[in-house]
């Protein structure tokens, strides 16, 4: 074996560090490289060049190739090869660790092992211990003589208390997630002088290393960290893009910002904005579950210099003066935080030595790092209106001298600095939303008073609403411009995503860009996990990455699929009660406006069916559809119009007792039917002397055979609302008393008897006994969901009140509400101009206290002439009074309604007695249930929320009742929803 020739092989695999210079060499062995040279025969080839008396040359070659190279390897440059058995000896003693694991070794240890050569090797092995950095390293103490392997170092600014390098590390010393271990790769470092001798790592050190559990995708992630002579070293990723202050001089937006078009510029500011924002948050609010730690944190140095440019991402970076403690308090501002800092960072007083007016430091908190970030992202939203030349423009109109000193800060002697206000006000009036969006958001960050402004979570919230909403317009856009689109025809699936599309922005508000304070709220519930893993996206990031791919021309799916894996992904990202709540406006809205023939589609199409999943569309256009057609039969006879599976022979009703208005009873079944005898509920449908016709009688037939068919199917078609009403068996003609009877399944326990909500609400005076408040929220989402259900199929049931709703008689009050169904279907119809049923009937005992259900505009005309007609939100309005009923717990003859405050000038006496009733009630429900709870029954009782008739009180009703059962869908069932199941 030529050893001289190895011993130049194995010199020629050094590297120079960053540091080498001619006259003082400083070089290292890259981590795997002596494995190219230093093949499992090549060792034997050096072994056998030696006498080993006692050992077997083949064990040395295994336990050199297992794991002692490089230790092989500084001996055959010091020419002792013989000395390897020195080593494995020693390893023998240590329990059979490798023989490189020891590489640096002490000296005092290398005197053991090799006394001959300990000086020699100990000088040399350093070439040969450049550490590999990963996070196994974290808090690593280095010696001074370790040999760093950075190629190349240079210098990329200054920190908080410290310098960044851009630092090149070949492969195989670098070993994190994300980047390529076999490829040599670039990072940033900072080094921080140490503060003492006794201290080893520098305060940055405390909030770094609790951060690196936080793995926010806006927040530079620490690789790792260690000592080296004395500094503290921390290693991040390199973000080639810079920092935001020399993003907002560039004079064109990076390629990162333009690769989803310049219509969406805007968009990845937006997006980036929130991304710093709940960076921020997550330091503000500190909680890693995998430590157990809850702390409040500060950053307290936001300003455009520390904040880095990550493709199209903004991270924050620089944490020399943050904190992290266990309590909300202020902290002393230590040195100058220049232009971007707070208004009361900085106070102004008179120095009594000389007289004059000099800047002090003040306290600041997390309002003030929220100050801060505003004036960040106000110079972001100048750059993306205005570029560069805007930015310096802006920044110079802010110059104003103070004693001499030349200042740029947002505010101004106690008050917003004037062009700061002429600039904001700028971006308000803006005719782009998000523009506008933004600068409002601004608004309420920009003010003098730290207890007013929004926090990093709402200011968050904002900027992903803004976002999704760009995202959400500039989708619509693209979308429409398709070729797809052009003619939409009996394209069933595509029609059905479109809508889908609509209303999750209709859901979410960001259709029209109404930041209320509930959309909000969905949005803070959508705040990414910063706990999570670096890669993982927020729903909202995955949101727009769905959104953004939607109108691509590159997929070779067809549209209609692409749409509808996308609009899946799109509502599996929002919250439950979202979810329903764009399911339900879907059905609302394409039920209502399609014809027969789009209905005979959406029921027929396979792939329609596939594409909802778990939305009940395909049902309920073929029940919808089968109505239409029955309501579009005209009969000649009796016989002809009914089906004789829904006729009941009277004669088979035994054991008849009154119940209210109706009569229980035993129905003994046909043998054909299954011979058994059940429990029946009956309910009249009375008709007066103008049904008496021949004509007149077979429409009526036919109208009370359309609501068997309509009870029966919503009970077993929809199972989801069929738990909420009785099955309807049929029906029979009493004609001596001139009415039917609807003959419905009791299925609730009628042993103990069955009740009405009236009379429990009536008789449980005790409030121990009564219902929990989450008995009663549940009950009042599961009528309201019911109700609108009845409304999708353009039914309406002009009936609803206490005293149509039963619950089981054997039930303890406390329980009563967990089991209930709907009647009192004798009164209702289809919402159609040509359909007109006998007005609400009930027991004359009862009739007065049943009126007061019905809306005022209803009844007064029933009083005095019959022009007009029942809408879609008398139903609510009545939904309204049975909610204020579980409300207060108080039957509405109880209700304070009866007098209250009126306007001096009310022309419409209906509206009057409305606002009488809501004034007297919604006091008390906001003590009882909560201000969303009363808000909801506003909603229901006043007249704000609803369709307004023509001039000459004349409508769409069939426009009216749609736009109404939206309304009553956003306002009243998802707010109840949230009540109910979120609150």
């Amino acid at each position: 074996m030529n050893l001289e020739k190895l011993r130049d092989d194995i010199l020629g695999l050094r590297v120079p560090n960053f540091e080498h210079k001619p006259d003082k060499e400083k070089m290292f062995v890259p981590e795997g490289a002596l494995e190219s040279i230093l093949l499992s025969s090549t060792i034997e080839e050096v072994l056998q060049s030696c006498d080993f008396q006692g050992w077997s040359i083949c064990d040395i070659t295994k336990i050199v190739d297992a794991g002692g190279r490089k230790t092989l390897s500084i001996l055959v440059l010091l020419g002792h090869v013989n000395l390897i058995t020195a080593f494995i000896e020693h390893d023998g003693r240590l329990k059979g660790r490798l023989l490189d694991s020891g590489i640096p070794f002490a000296e005092e240890t290398l005197q053991k092992i090799i006394p001959e050569c300990a000086a020699e090797f100990y000088v040399k092995q350093w070439e040969f211990a450049a550490p590999v950095f990963s996070q196994r390293l974290l808090g690593s103490k280095f010696d001074t003589n370790t040999i760093l392997p950075f190629t190349k170092r240079l210098a990329c600014g200054e920190g908080g208390f410290g310098e960044v390098w851009s630092v090149s590390i070949p492969k195989g010393h670098h070993v994190f997630d994300g980047v390529k271990a076999n490829q040599n790769a670039e990072f940033a470092l900072k080094i921080l002088q140490a503060v003492s001798e006794s201290a080893s790592l520098n305060p940055e050190h405390d909030v770094l290393a609790y951060l690196h559990h936080v793995k926010h995708p806006c927040i530079t992630p620490l690789l790792t960290f260690y000592t080296y002579q004395g500094d503290s070293h921390f290693l991040f990723p390199l973000f080639k893009g810079g920092d935001l202050k020399h993003f907002l001089s560039s004079q064109s937006w990076p390629g990162a910002f333009v690769t989803g078009g310049e219509d969406a510029v805007g968009l990845k500011v937006y997006l980036a904005l929130a991304g710093l924002a709940s960076a921020l948050e997550a330091l503000h609010n500190f909680d890693c579950a995998s430590l157990g730690v809850k702390m409040i944190g500060y950053h307290s140095d936001i300003k455009p210099q520390n904040i880095l440019v990550d493709k199209d991402k903004f991270v924050l970076a620089d944490f020399g003066l943050a904190k992290l403690k266990d309590g909300l308090e202020s902290k002393a501002v230590h040195g100058d935080l220049g232009w971007f800092s707070a208004p009361e960072c900085q106070s102004w007083a008179t120095n009594s030595a000389n007289g004059k007016t000099e800047a002090r430091t003040g306290r600041l908190d997390q309002a003030s790092d929220v100050w801060s970030l505003g004036c960040v992202a106000f110079e972001t939203l100048i750059y993306l209106t205005k570029g560069a030349a805007g930015v310096e423009e802006f920044s110079m109109a802010r110059k104003y001298k103070h004693d001499g000193i030349w200042e740029k800060t947002f505010y101004k002697e106690g008050d917003i600095n004037p062009p700061v206000s002429t600039a904001l006000q700028v971006l308000v009036e803006s005719n782009e939303p998000g523009i506008r969006e933004s600068g409002l958001a601004i608004q309420k960050v920009l003010l003098m008073d730290p207890k007013k402004r929004l926090t990093a979570l709402q200011l968050t919230a904002r900027f992903k609403f803004i976002s999704l909403s760009s995202a959400y317009h500039i989708t619509r856009q693209r979308l429409l411009q398709l070729s797809e689109f052009q003619d939409l025809g009996g394209k069933w699936d595509l029609r059905v995503q479109w809508a889908r599309f609509e209303q999750w922005a209709n859901v979410l508000g960001i259709d029209m860009m109404d930041l209320s304070g509930e959309t909000l709220a969905v949005f803070e519930t959508l705040n990414p996990d910063v706990a999570a893993v670096f890669e993982k996206k927020s729903p909202v990031q995955s949101m727009l990455d769905t959104l953004l791919s939607l109108s691509s021309r590159k997929d070779p799916l067809p549209l209609g699929h692409r749409m509808r894996n996308a609009i899946d992904a799109l509502c599996a990202d929002l919250p439950p009660g979202e979810q329903h709540s764009i399911k339900n406006r879907l059905e609302i809205q394409v039920l209502a406006a399609c014809s027969d023939l789009d209905l005979k589609g959406f029921a027929n199409s396979n792939s329609l069916a596939q594409s909802l999943n778990s939305f009940d569309l395909g049902i309920l256009a073929a029940i919808r559809r089968m109505h239409l057609k029955t309501q579009e039969f005209k009969p000649t006879n009796e016989t002809e119009s009914l089906d004789s599976n829904i006729r009941i022979e009277s004669t088979r009703l035994k054991d008849k007792e009154d119940f209210q208005s109706c009569i229980t009873a035993k129905y003994f079944q046909p043998k054909n039917k299954g011979g058994q005898k059940v429990p029946v509920l009956v309910e009249w449908i009375k008709y007066g002397d103008h049904w008496g016709s021949e004509k007149e009688g077979n429409t009526l037939f036919n109208r009370i055979g359309v609501l068997v068919y309509f009870l029966n199917d919503l009970h077993g078609k929809l199972p989801s609302t069929g738990s909420w009403i009785l099955p309807c068996l049929g029906f029979f003609h009493d004609i001596q008393q001139r009415r039917f009877g609807l003959v419905y399944q009791l299925e609730l326990n009628s042993q103990s008897g069955i009740m009405r909500l009236y009379d429990l609400i009536k008789r449980t005076t005790d409030q121990r006994q009564r219902p929990s408040l989450d008995d009663i929220y549940l009950v009042c989402w599961q009528l309201s969901v019911a109700l609108l259900q009845f409304h999708k199929f353009n039914w309406l049931h002009k009936n609803i009140s206490s005293f149509q709703i039963i619950i089981d008689g054997s039930a303890a009050p406390a329980n009563s509400l967990r089991v209930f169904k709907i009647i009192g279907f004798n009164s209702s119809r289809p919402s159609d101009p040509n359909e007109y049923t006998e007005g609400p009937w009930a027991r004359k005992d009862e009739q007065e206290e049943q009126r007061k259900f019905q809306h005022p505009e209803y009844f007064n005309s029933s009083a005095t002439t019959a022009t007009c007609r029942y809408r879609a939100r008398y139903d609510y309005y009545s939904f309204g009074l049975v909610l204020a009923e579980l409300g207060t717990w108080s039957v509405v003859k109880n209700l304070k309604i009866g007098s209250g405050v009126e306007k001096e000038k009310e022309e419409n006496e209906k509206t009057r007695q409305v606002n009488r009733r809501v004034c007297k009630i919604l006091p008390s429900l906001a003590h009882r249930m909560g201000t969303r709870f009363r808000d909801v029954v506003k909603v229901c009782l006043t007249e704000e929320a609803w369709p307004k008739p023509n001039n000459d009180g004349s409508s769409d009703l069939g426009a009216d009742d749609v736009t109404a059962a939206l309304t009553f869908e956003s306002r009243v069932v998802r707010e109840l929803d949230r009540l109910a199941n979120r609150a």
